[in-house]
């Protein structure tokens, strides 16, 4: 692959050096002049004459005999010319001239003029519309759209929509017959290593480009301002559209609301989704399969290659930016939470709803978890042994225990080097507590379930107290 400097000097010997002013307007001269010769030109110039010499000539030579005699002179000079013009079989028509390679080359080469000459044309026009008070503005933009004619577009399209149904229906697969081969000899031809070179380049230019562009912008903080200022009144106008979207979706009656989000799901194919998910789940048994055939016995490549882009990130990371931001993540998370309990504590019929939909989620989860277990009393004992079987094998117990053990360990050496941190946060907590409060706490709880729990203490505790005994003897 060629370096940027290698593009520049090869784009500079194969694009030809830009044309002048005088050489663009030469060109553009001469395509008018060869438009002007063509049946198209010559047609339309017979349909637009006659309009000028009624509305513009007539008026002006009033009664004036001499100048009556030289207008219909000057009118049947030009019939005749555009006569002999129609008949004339040598005279070319506009397509013709642009199928002329030749021809379409002359365009090519004045294109660009064209277009500069059009967009001066356009910003006189701008300038001027510009300088217009602001009702004859409003006219001339309403003029503008109402001058497109949405109705007979609309009919276009619609007319254009049945046309595609109609052959659909006799041909079912009529889109795909039109570019399915098409598509086929478009990927034969195009050379993708190119394309991929070329996109690589882009990349890069692109991003020189918005590099560009930012310190430009940044050179004008008042009109970044602006730019940004575009992001809060988008996010309201896409609110304000959902909003009454929504609102317009709940003046239904419930059954026809409810009737349109089933239609939605039924439409929803299941067995698509499925085979979907079946699809990524193989591709990820393959990038495992792959991962352990790619990378050495017992040392799968893909958690190599996972190491060194954490390797790579974790140099480049700046770890006190990281833990100041993560600090005012936190901050700015109990600020959020701190403002909206303010707020709700003003509202007290908000808290006990709040304190409702607790309970009430609450009672779903479990609800959903006794509908899991009780699935277990549908399952055979064969069956249910094999899937404890299996579960207990691959339970790592150890793992477990190593982290327990790391723990006690992590926890004896704070005591070893700092035991006083933790004398002073335990002394912190207990003497925090309010010890007169959990007592109140803990003997009225005491007292409310003695009697209903002295069967389940008769039947826990005593074992428990044994098994204690034998273990501390």
């Amino acid at each position: 692959m060629t370096s940027s400097n290698n593009i520049k000097t090869s784009s500079e010997k194969k694009n030809p050096p830009p044309l002048t002013p005088d050489e663009y307007e030469s060109l553009f001269r001469e395509w008018i002049e060869k438009i002007s010769h063509t049946r198209e030109f010559n047609h339309a110039l017979s349909i637009l004459l006659p309009e000028i010499v009624e509305q513009v000539i007539k008026p002006w030579t009033g009664n004036h005999h001499v100048k009556q005699v030289v207008v219909r002179f000057i009118n049947s000079m030009a019939k005749k010319s555009f006569d002999r013009s129609s008949k004339n079989i040598d005279q070319r028509g506009l397509m013709e001239i642009i199928k002329d390679p030749v021809e379409l080359s002359t365009l090519v080469a004045a294109v660009p003029g064209i277009v500069d000459q059009l967009t001066e044309l356009i910003a006189q026009l701008s300038k001027t519309v510009e300088s217009l008070p602001v009702n004859d503005q409003e006219r001339l933009i309403q003029n503008l759209i109402e001058g497109f004619n949405f109705k007979r577009n609309g009919e276009i399209f619609n007319r254009f929509i049945c046309i595609l149904n109609e052959i659909h229906a006799s041909n079912p697969a009529f889109i795909t017959n039109l570019f399915g081969s098409n598509i086929t000899k478009w990927l034969e031809k195009v050379d993708f290593g190119e394309l991929s070179e070329a996109v690589d380049y882009f990349a890069q230019d692109i991003e020189t480009l918005s590099n560009q562009t930012l310190v430009a912008f940044f050179q004008f903080p008042g009109k970044l301002i602006l730019l940004m200022s575009f992001l809060p009144i988008s996010i309201n106008l896409i609110s304000k559209i959902l909003h009454d979207t929504l609102k317009h979706f709940n003046t239904m009656a419930p059954d026809l609301a409810c009737d349109v989000a089933l239609s939605f799901l039924n439409e929803i194919n299941g067995k698509t989704v499925a085979e979907l998910v079946n699809q990524f789940n193989e591709l990820v048994r393959k990038i495992n399969t792959g991962s352990a055939l790619l990378g050495e016995p017992g040392a799968p490549q893909f958690p190599h290659s996972i190491s060194k882009l954490f390797e790579s990130f974790m140099q480049a990371i700046d770890g006190d930016l990281l833990l100041k931001t993560k600090t005012g993540y936190f901050e700015i998370k109990d600020n959020a939470m701190k403002a909206y309990i303010d707020q709700l504590s003003k509202y007290h019929e908000e808290v006990l709803a709040t304190y409702t939909f607790s309970t009430s989620g609450m009672n779903y989860r479990n609800e959903l978890r006794l509908k899991i277990l009780s699935i277990f009393d549908n399952i055979s004992d064969e069956q249910l042994g094999d899937v404890i079987e299996k579960g207990f094998n691959n339970f790592n117990a150890q793992d477990y225990a190593d982290v327990i053990n790391y723990f006690f360990s992590f926890m004896n050496r704070i005591l070893e080097l700092k035991p006083q941190l933790l004398t002073a946060l335990i002394q912190d907590f207990f003497n925090s507590l309010d010890i007169d409060e959990i007592e109140n706490t803990v003997t009225g709880v005491l007292d409310l379930i003695g009697d209903e729990a002295k069967p389940l203490m008769k039947a826990v505790l005593p074992p428990i107290i044994e098994k204690v005994k034998e273990m501390i003897q």
